[in-house]
C-alpha cells in the first residue's frame, strides 16, 4: 500500500473515532448545562451516567483494535466484555444489536494478537454493516477458525465495502474505497496482506458471515 494509502487510513480513523464518541461527549455536556440550571434531578445522572458508560465501551475497544500489540486483550473474559460492551454501545433510536458467543473462549486466549484483533474488527464491521438493527453469532469449529455471522432484515453494505470484500484475500489495492464508514474492512484487509492471516466474507440476503482463520 502507497504512503498516501496508509495517510488516508489514519485519518480515517480519527475521523471514524470522533464521529463515535463525539455524540456522548455532547450529551454529557449537555447534561452538566441541566446540572447548572439546577433541574432534571435523576434524568440529568442517568444521561450522564450513560454517556460516561458507552464513552468508556468505545474507548476500550478502539484501544484494542487500534493499539499497538501490547493493547490487544489476552484474557479471554475481558475480550468478550470489551466486544459485548462496544456493541451494546451502539444501541440508538430503536436499533439494537445482540451478540450470542458459542466460543472456547480458551482457545482465545493462545491465538495470535492480530488473529483476535482480527475478530474485533470483523465484530465493528458487523455493526455498521448491521446499522438497522439484528444478531450477531460468534462460533468456533474443529479448525480453529472463528466465525461471526450477522443476521437481520435489512443490512447495510456500499459498493465500496462490497470491492474491499472481494480484494481480502487476493492483495487487491483498496486505496480509492476507504472511509471512515469502513475503515475496519481496510484495517482487516492490511492485517491480512502483512501477518499472512485468512478471513473470508459472504453475503446473502441479510445473512453475513466473516470467517476468520
Amino acid at each position: 500500500m502507497s504512503e498516501n494509502s496508509y495517510s488516508q487510513i489514519s485519518e480515517s480513523v480519527i475521523t471514524r473515532i470522533c464521529h463515535d464518541l463525539v455524540g456522548s461527549v455532547g450529551a454529557i455536556s449537555n447534561g452538566v448545562e441541566l446540572l447548572e440550571d439546577m433541574a432534571g434531578g435523576d434524568e440529568i445522572s442517568n444521561l450522564l451516567k450513560n454517556s460516561a458508560a458507552i464513552i468508556s465501551a468505545r474507548v476500550k475497544f478502539f484501544r484494542a483494535c487500534f493499539g499497538g500489540s501490547s493493547s490487544t486483550l489476552q484474557n479471554p473474559q475481558d475480550f468478550v466484555s470489551v466486544a459485548d460492551k462496544y456493541i451494546s454501545s451502539l444501541a440508538s433510536g430503536g436499533r439494537s444489536i445482540k451478540t450470542e458467543w458459542n466460543v472456547d473462549l480458551q482457545k482465545l486466549a493462545f491465538k495470535d494478537p492480530q488473529f483476535n484483533r482480527l475478530i474485533l474488527l470483523s465484530l465493528m464491521s458487523m455493526g455498521s454493516i448491521l446499522a438497522f438493527g439484528g444478531n450477531i453469532k460468534i462460533s468456533d469449529n474443529a479448525e480453529g477458525q472463528i466465525a461471526i455471522e450477522g443476521s437481520a432484515e435489512r443490512i447495510s453494505m456500499s459498493e465500496d465495502d462490497v470491492k474491499i470484500f472481494e480484494n481480502l484475500n487476493n492483495q487487491g489495492d483498496n486505496s480509492e474505497f476507504i472511509s471512515p464508514k469502513n475503515i475496519s474492512l481496510a484495517i482487516i484487509s492490511e492485517i491480512i496482506r502483512k501477518d499472512r492471516l485468512k478471513l473470508y466474507v459472504a453475503e446473502n440476503k441479510g445473512l453475513v458471515s466473516f470467517v476468520v482463520g
